[in-house]
């Protein structure tokens, strides 16, 4: 989360949408999201924040790795956000 961010929900525990079940812990500056298996196809897991304060702020990236084969991850970019 970046810096401007508080977390909506911050109660760690585990979450269903649509099909796909996971476990979601929820920390001061991130949210780990852990899931048991997931198909092939593309996934959307959102996570609801309220913003404290305006100005610029570089939001974190996100990262997907598989627990019993490491070798397989990958990562976004971070990105700006402003806030008015």
């Amino acid at each position: 989360n970046p810096s401007c961010c508080e977390p909506v929900e911050a109660l760690s525990g585990y979450r269903y949408q649509g099909k796909t079940s996971y476990y979601l812990s929820v920390k001061d500056a991130s949210a780990h999201f852990y899931l048991p298996s997931l198909e092939k196809g593309t996934f959307i897991f959102e996570h609801e924040v309220k913003i404290q304060q305006a100005g610029i702020f570089q939001g974190g990236v996100a990262t997907v790795e598989c627990l019993y084969a490491p070798e397989f991850k990958a990562r976004t970019s971070s990105r700006r956000i402003l806030v008015k």
